[in-house]
């Protein structure tokens, strides 16, 4: 099972709608913040400082006022939570369904892992490393 910040669900439609009648620079700046939160910062917050979300945006300073006013709106995008974050509450759900798919496949196979005993574990890397050399030299 991959790590929950490995892959990013994303659903266009609703991207789509939502960013309509924006300019392209609007759309790109807002996928790329999403992206980092959930890639980089695995949905913590965003720290209210320009500097930090344009550079996030990788925006030009010539768009930077417009861009900030529709991603970090405070309403439909990007809000500021009560610590002063900025949160995006969309992905935040998904990155929380994320994680609990995550920790349950990690304890599951975990817990599985326990009730093998050693030997049992051998066999089945054994069987494996053969499996694999035996399509490795077909």
């Amino acid at each position: 099972m991959s790590k929950p910040d490995t892959w990013m669900p994303l659903f266009g439609n609703d991207l789509f709608v939502a960013t309509r009648g924006h300019p392209p620079y609007c759309f790109l700046a807002y996928i790329k913040a999403i992206w980092y939160y959930w890639h980089h910062n695995h949905c913590r917050g965003l720290k209210n400082d320009d500097y930090y979300l344009r550079g996030i945006c990788e925006c030009e300073l010539t768009h930077w006022e417009e861009v900030r006013k529709m991603v970090f709106d405070n309403v439909d995008f990007f809000t500021l939570d009560e610590s002063g974050l900025w949160r995006q509450k969309r992905t935040d759900v998904e990155w929380e369904f994320a994680q609990k798919r995550y920790n349950r496949a990690m304890n599951g196979g975990l817990s599985r892992s326990s009730r093998l005993t050693d030997e049992r574990r051998s066999e089945i890397a054994r069987k494996g490393a053969l499996a694999r050399h035996a399509k490795k030299y077909q």
